[in-house]
């Protein structure tokens, strides 16, 4: 099938500036044609800041929403196995990272390194406001922007690709963004082009499979996706029965499984084999979803909870550069 050149817009609006930046994405490359930088008083009326920039893209707008509230610490902890430390993340998190936000709260985490020898684990982690997400959609609404795509801010997938270490080698590495509408995904080699490639199914296919599923409704999904409530909390006749995450959701995984292993496929008749995938994204959270895939596609999936960054193109000159540096902090 023909891929023609299409071209997106992003807005980083998650700091004291709104950054803009217009990428054409043709196959396998993807260029940053230009960017805009608010200056201080334009960030409450985002609605004509993006419309003269994006102009007739303006349908194509992706955002990352702001999160005021969101607190990163790096937190030391002792040395527990994955799903010890799924249950205990949020006790340790009040513990150490002050949030003075409503109940609504979503817990965002990277291991950064275990010491065997002392028994410790170094976690990067964040807690974010979901109501956040509201106010931005309503705020954005009111500007006459409709987005194609909304994400929590600690969700880069991208950018840990390009920073991760093994951009040093020449072996195949990838990340599967499972975003809340869709997913991206993004595979890279050293000196080869990013293969970026949407897909269709995101969060929203995995809390629709729930509910036709188990007969909840929209929000008891989402909490059941995002591990907040059990299953036989909204459901008591389901109190007995030995229902996981993966098997609830077994249709949508096996579409995403498919959807990436095609595009892995193509990448490999040119680059050669993808070696490891990292999972990021709000999907990344939904437990045992890397050893489904993992399973699926024959590819070492291992979870990735990158944050947020804005990343500057090597390309552009120091003028450019220092310029977009002073003006987007």
């Amino acid at each position: 099938m023909i891929r023609f050149p299409r071209t997106v817009v992003a807005l980083d609006w998650t700091g004291e500036t709104a950054k803009l930046l217009k990428v054409r994405i043709a196959g396998s490359r993807s260029q940053i044609l230009d960017y805009a930088v608010s200056v201080p008083g334009q960030v409450r009326d985002i609605g004509p800041l993006v419309r003269d920039f994006a102009g007739r893209f303006r349908k194509q707008l992706h955002v990352a929403y702001p999160g005021r509230q969101t607190q990163i610490r790096q937190i030391d902890l002792p040395l527990a196995s994955e799903s010890d430390l799924a249950s205990s993340l949020p006790f340790e998190i009040r513990r150490h990272v002050p949030f003075a936000g409503t109940e609504d709260w979503g817990v965002y985490y990277q291991i950064l390194g275990k010491d065997r020898e002392k028994g410790r684990l170094s976690i990067l982690a964040a807690v974010a406001d979901r109501a956040e997400r509201g106010r931005s959609v309503e705020l954005l609404a009111s500007g006459g922007l409709e987005p194609r795509r909304m994400e929590l801010p600690p969700l880069a997938a991208v950018n840990h690709l390009i920073h991760a270490k093994e951009r040093d080698t020449d072996d195949c590495w990838g990340v599967l963004d499972v975003g809340a509408s869709g997913s991206w995904l993004v595979l890279k080699r050293r000196g080869a082009p990013l293969h970026v490639r949407s897909l269709s199914v995101g969060c929203a296919s995995f809390a629709q499979e729930i509910v036709l599923r188990c007969g909840v409704n929209r929000h008891e999904a989402d909490l059941v996706q995002r591990a907040e409530i059990s299953l036989s909390k909204v459901k008591p006749e389901w109190r007995d029965r030995t229902a996981t995450l993966p098997s609830l959701l077994r249709n949508t995984l096996d579409e995403l499984a498919v959807e990436t292993m095609q595009q892995i496929n193509q990448f490999r008749m040119r680059q050669g084999p993808v070696r490891r995938l990292h999972l990021g994204g709000g999907g990344a959270l939904v437990h045992g979803i890397a050893t489904v895939l993992q399973n699926k596609i024959a590819i070492p999936v291992l979870p990735a909870h990158p944050f947020q960054t804005f990343s500057i193109p090597g390309t552009w000159d120091d003028k450019k550069r220092d310029h977009f540096e002073a003006v987007s902090p």
